[in-house]
């Protein structure tokens, strides 16, 4: 499958999303990227990205459900704890990417990041949410080989 930047896949979906005054800043900022050859520049594997946003806008929708359920049930408080999830990936670009889809998705925050794990806020303990840290973590490393 043909390998294509992350930054400049981003940028696009930014300046599609921002509109098209600032397409051609976006154009122009992914070009001096690309030009001197930015640390965090990876190549992504399309496939294998797609099936990631797939995944992440899945259980979004859930979490999003989860978090509603709770803010709409004022009987029902809500559960709340942290975890402390151990990478299995020494990628520092995965465990970034880790955190910051953990923290956008609803009802989890990422809290603590160190060498080799991360503290995790969840809001409903109810919920086993390893299963989901594992795969997350799994599907973004094989999306930036």
């Amino acid at each position: 499958m043909k390998k294509i930047y992350l930054f400049s896949i981003l940028l696009l979906v930014w300046t599609i999303i921002t509109g098209s005054k600032y397409y051609l800043f976006g154009m122009i900022l992914i070009f001096i990227l690309m030009k001197y050859n930015f640390p965090f520049f990876r190549t992504v594997n399309i496939k294998n990205f797609f099936e990631l946003t797939i995944f992440f806008l899945k259980y979004s929708l859930l979490g999003a459900i989860e978090v509603a359920k709770i803010a709409l049930n004022p009987h029902d408080y809500p559960d709340s704890k942290y975890i402390n999830y151990q990478f299995t990936h020494p990628d520092i670009t995965t465990k970034l990417v880790f955190c910051w889809l953990v923290t956008l998705t609803p009802g989890t925050l990422a809290t603590e990041l160190s060498d080799d794990s991360v503290v995790i806020h969840i809001l409903s303990s109810k919920n086993d949410n390893t299963n989901f840290l594992k795969i997350l973590e799994n599907k973004i490393q094989s999306a930036l080989r």
